[in-house]
């Protein structure tokens, strides 16, 4: 099943992370060609200085993590990846954040392998 977990220094309502899980839900779905019932979302809120961004002078940031199932071509994960680069920058909930895709390695359901890392800073 894929599973998108956010990790931000944010704090936000059920609410809001409700109609957040619904929008991801229909994003992942829309990309990956499958069902939003098949989609779950964790939203880890570590408070504020609970996620940075490290540099010259490290600032609050997000991560948003996506599992994906082996089998989806390299265009359709980096379709995935817009989207929810796109859909990051809509919220701008924080300064800057990442996204980044991983699959299931083959035969070993615990190893992760990284596909893609997107970040973009905001403005």
């Amino acid at each position: 099943m894929p599973h998108l977990q956010l990790d931000t220094s944010g704090t936000y309502s059920v609410e809001v992370k409700r109609e957040f899980a619904r929008r991801l839900g229909d994003v992942y779905a829309e990309k990956m060609q499958t069902s939003p019932d098949i989609v779950d979302v964790t939203i880890r809120e570590h408070g504020p200085g609970g996620v940075w961004r490290c540099g010259s002078e490290p600032h609050p940031s997000a991560v948003l993590s996506c599992d994906i199932r082996r089998g989806r071509t390299v265009e359709q994960r980096g379709q995935l990846a817009d989207a929810l680069v796109d859909f990051m920058m809509k919220l701008r909930s924080e300064r800057s954040f990442a996204v980044a895709l991983m699959e299931a390695g083959a035969g070993d359901g615990e190893k992760r392998e990284e596909l893609t890392w997107q970040t973009r800073p905001q403005p």
